[in-house]
């Protein structure tokens, strides 16, 4: 809050390279200041990891104050969850099953899948499993973050790969 003597109105400019990422606005009872009192509300809204400035000029005509303004974004926590069908301890697949968005991150990020046995569980592009031959593999579920998110902790399953059987019809 700061105290103006004269009649004119106060008006805010922001400046600098990062005064995209700031806003003032000014209470509504400033837009004369003759000895009252004017409210500047300053916000910061950034998504990209990193510190900003910038510059807010009040003015009212006769006086200017200028204050530099600073504002920091950190990187975001993320996490990978398993999708409600492939919750429990193990996945169980017949041969020949593809699998995609098993899993998802928090983020919103693709998440990658890396196999214990290509044999038995193969990744397709890095964001498919298909289940090949009998056996058992783990299949870890990764996405390793971007300017705004940390890389999330990996996520492994265990998938279980069954043959197809085979239906015979007697007449």
């Amino acid at each position: 809050t700061m105290l103006w003597g004269n009649t004119s109105s106060l008006s805010a400019k922001i400046t600098g390279d990062d005064a995209v990422y700031f806003d003032a606005t000014i209470s509504d009872n400033a837009t004369t200041c003759e000895n009252d009192t004017a409210t500047v509300t300053v916000t910061y809204a950034h998504d990209k990891v990193g510190k900003h400035s910038a510059t807010l000029t009040l003015s009212n005509g006769a006086f200017t104050h200028t204050i530099t303004l600073s504002g920091a974004t950190e990187k975001k926590d993320q996490y990978i969850v398993w999708g409600e069908e492939y919750k429990g301890d193990q996945i169980t697949l017949p041969v020949g099953k593809e699998v995609s968005g098993a899993a998802t991150a928090t983020s919103g990020n693709a998440v990658t899948y890396t196999s214990s046995d290509e044999n038995v569980v193969a990744i397709i592009n890095d964001t498919i499993f298909k289940a090949i031959g009998a056996g058992t593999a783990e299949i870890t579920a990764t996405q390793a973050g971007d300017d705004t998110e940390w890389n999330a902790v990996s996520a492994t399953k265990t998938v279980v790969v069954t043959e197809k059987k085979i239906q015979s019809i007697l007449w």
